[in-house]
């Protein structure tokens, strides 16, 4: 399975477990999904009259390094225009209709699949709220279950039981009950666990605002090893087959390359975990 990595850091810290007699482990997995809240609050605060949550998210546009324009549109214009006027407006402006395929899937691998119907088969909740609709969408489609996969897989050769508490139902269900303002407020993520963890936690740790934002982090590493990602996603073999447009891909590594505020997708990381385990067990 190319989305299960045996990383060598991994390996390193159940070693670690094992030498000081441990048998379980209890990793941060899920966090972010649970607690971290969403920017749609933002809106929903607006929407009630709270002026204040216009200027927070231009703070945290600020912080984030975020391009500010297209930032507030998506959190205060879009969010009440109509999801008919959203279509229509971008076939207006001659863009295609969303899907959440990535630009590199053909259309014809797309439709011989059905990978359409199979990303909506799973029957979606509603919610009232577009704050937890939004949150529910990011943890059906997070990447974090890959890392949930493979630290479970690397801890069972190595006899240690790998626990996520933060993926407990219970503790998802709270998630998802109490008022969405509780996990985002004063431009602070994970507001009620950091204020949870007030009493028990140095205040460095509580309300340190350096959280790393993987989407940047990870395209920063993808710059820093550009030439050598070229070689591995230039490989046409899947596209060969079928699978991929590599013109495509390599489009998405330019815009990372020559972006200003460098971004990508765990889809993009995706594409080359696939490549990377296509050109180490393909034959030929």
């Amino acid at each position: 399975n190319p989305g299960t990595v045996w990383s060598p850091r991994y390996s390193d810290e159940m070693e670690l477990l094992r030498s000081k007699k441990a048998t379980v482990l209890l990793t941060g997995s899920g966090g972010d999904e649970m607690t971290w809240g969403h920017s749609l609050t933002y809106s929903r605060r607006l929407l009630r009259g709270d002026l204040t949550s216009l200027m927070e998210a231009i703070t945290g546009c600020r912080q984030l390094q975020l391009p500010l324009l297209p930032a507030l549109y998506r959190l205060f214009i879009q969010p009440v225009i109509p999801t008919s006027a959203q279509h229509a407006l971008r076939r207006l402006r001659g863009r295609a209709e969303t899907t959440r395929l990535p630009p590199w899937i053909p259309a014809a691998t797309a439709k011989r699949f059905d990978l359409e119907a199979y990303l909506a088969a799973e029957p979606t909740p509603t919610f009232n709220n577009s704050a937890l609709q939004a949150r529910y969408e990011a943890l059906r489609h997070s990447s974090t279950y890959n890392s949930v996969r493979s630290y479970q897989q690397v801890g069972a050769a190595h006899g240690i039981e790998v626990r996520h508490p933060f993926f407990d139902r219970r503790l998802m269900e709270f998630s998802f009950a109490i008022p969405d303002d509780l996990w985002l407020r004063h431009n602070y993520p994970k507001w009620l666990l950091r204020r949870t963890m007030t009493p028990h936690l140095p205040a460095t740790v509580c309300w340190n605002r350096n959280k790393v934002i993987f989407d940047s982090f990870f395209a920063k590493v993808i710059r820093d090893q550009i030439d050598g990602v070229r070689v591995i996603l230039a490989d046409k073999r899947l596209e060969e087959r079928g699978l991929l447009d590599t013109k495509q891909v390599l489009a998405t590594l330019d815009t990372i390359k020559n972006s200003p505020h460098p971004s990508l997708t765990v889809d993009f990381l995706y594409v080359l975990m696939a490549q990377i385990w296509f050109q180490k067990y393909a034959d030929g």
